[in-house]
């Protein structure tokens, strides 16, 4: 069920439609047979590199986690800088 919300609510989202709208036939020639293909290739360009970027950024955070939480020093500073923070 919550597998369906959170689909239904990146599909229906207006602002995610507006931007592709706006944004994508910039990149599409005016004399372009299939211009509605054109932006479903740059809109799955654009999903396909989102993919990417997230693994990416997923994969190095636990990885630094991984090795934070092997060192005590690390742990220790980054206690203070949380404390720090909030201060």
């Amino acid at each position: 069920m919550t597998l369906l919300r959170d689909f239904l609510t990146n599909v229906l989202n207006p602002k995610v439609a507006l931007f592709f709208l706006a944004f994508l036939p910039q990149f599409i020639a005016i004399d372009a047979p299939a211009k509605s293909v054109a932006i479903l290739v740059l809109g799955m360009i654009v999903v396909f590199n989102g993919t990417l970027w997230n693994f990416s950024v997923a994969f190095t955070a636990s990885r630094m986690s991984q090795r934070f939480e092997r060192s005590a020093s690390i742990r220790k500073w980054l206690t203070r800088a949380t404390g720090a923070l909030f201060l």
